[in-house]
């Protein structure tokens, strides 16, 4: 369980869910439980796996200090919102009793409530330890009164209903509780888009299947037909300081940096962090998440990645104390900083080659670093040099 794997906190509360629902159902017996209770138990060992590499990985501290929170819950609502509006509806038409139609109504309630209280931006907790019990506890209360003779369906309700709960469990990295939480929704979608129409004669029903599914892959296409070949035309990624494409400079100091690293031997490699390039409107302010070329790119990670060496500051999550290493990264490389701070950084970082960019590209905007070492590559962006006098 490392910080891709929170899924297991997921199952185990759709589990929870779950369990509740066949209980209500009066279809638990032993068989049920049993199942629901080892694939719930199936988070403890890799939760004890997390504490013991947490306690003792100074990487993997630093990845896990990173705050890396949800998306305000009214970002998540007009992301779902067109499967909340066929699901809950199927899910009430498909429903006979009242106390499912009255679950349904509760859970209905419950994402009301989430949205009425959602801040309009992220970046902190969104519900503490006693607001996400108590919204737990909603969900799984609709969850009971939603219990339905179909194991299948009762899972699948679970899924989308704790789910929504879920990716707000306050821990960090809460965000990664989101991964895989369209696919029950899309299902109960489907479902409730089948309950809606199956009064309608075939035609009607294949006419509004069509519409129904260009209206829910609109985003999608959006996002392939703009973002994608945005950044591509723009040789940007979405780091905003990563580019896209390798010039022929950086895909030379790669090749040598490999050829060093193929001997097994420790090469640490120390670049410029990079700088990037907000776009402008035109009365001068930056337009929101959009970018163009780097004005420097940050070629710390594509070194390490491309060619197996060690960076000072390499990833911004992954790199212990990875603001402080990027200021004094960057002091290297700036042609203010003193000879004697420039060369006490070189000390303390210990770099066996420097990835300088060029004087004649940057201008006076970086330091002409040829004298800290021997220049082994000499490009019209970049200067390979390996550290030493």
């Amino acid at each position: 369980m490392n910080i891709h794997s929170y899924d297991v906190l997921t199952i185990a509360f759709v589990m929870a869910g779950f369990v509740a629902m066949q209980a209500v159902a009066r279809d638990l017996g032993g068989t049920w439980l049993s199942r629901g209770v080892l694939i719930g138990a199936g988070a403890i060992l890799p939760a004890l796996w997390f504490i013991h590499v947490l306690d003792s990985d100074r990487v993997f501290q630093a990845r896990a200090a990173t705050e890396t929170y949800s998306a305000s819950f009214n970002q998540v609502f007009f992301g779902y919102v067109l499967m909340f509006l066929l699901a809950l509806p199927g899910l009430y038409l498909r429903f006979s009793l009242r106390r499912q139609r009255a679950g349904v109504l509760l859970l209905s309630a419950l994402i009301v409530a989430l949205l009425a209280a959602s801040p309009f931006a992220g970046g902190e907790y969104f519900l503490g330890p006693l607001e996400w019990s108590g919204a737990a506890l909603a969900a799984i209360a609709s969850l009971a009164m939603m219990a339905g003779d179909e194991p299948a369906l009762n899972l699948i309700v679970s899924w989308a209903a704790m789910g929504l709960v879920a990716l707000y469990f306050p821990a960090l990295f809460q965000r990664k509780l989101a991964m895989g939480l369209s696919v029950p929704w899309a299902i109960l979608a489907t479902l409730g888009f089948i309950q809606i129409t199956k009064s309608q004669d075939k035609g009607s029903r294949n006419l509004v299947a069509v519409l129904v599914t260009l209206l829910f892959a609109g985003t999608s296409i959006c996002w392939l037909a703009r973002r994608e070949p945005y950044l591509i035309r723009h040789d940007v990624s979405s780091t905003t300081v990563h580019p896209i494409f390798l010039s022929r400079d950086e895909q030379e100091i790669v090749r040598i940096l490999n050829q060093e690293t193929d001997s097994g031997r420790r090469v640490v490699a120390l670049a410029m962090p990079g700088q990037n390039s907000p776009l402008l409107d035109e009365s001068g302010h930056p337009v929101p998440d959009e970018f163009g070329t780097p004005v420097v790119p940050d070629l710390n990670a594509i070194v390490s990645g491309l060619a197996g060496v060690y960076t000072y500051a390499g990833h911004w999550s992954e790199t212990p104390n990875y603001n402080r290493r990027r200021t004094e990264a960057t002091e290297v490389f700036l042609p203010q900083t003193s000879a004697a701070r420039r060369q006490e950084l070189l000390d303390r970082i210990g770099p066996d080659y420097l990835v300088a960019p060029s004087p004649e590209a940057y201008g006076d905007s970086v330091a002409n670093l040829d004298s800290f070492g021997t220049v082994v590559y000499s490009g019209n962006q970049f200067v390979l040099i390996r550290a030493g006098r």
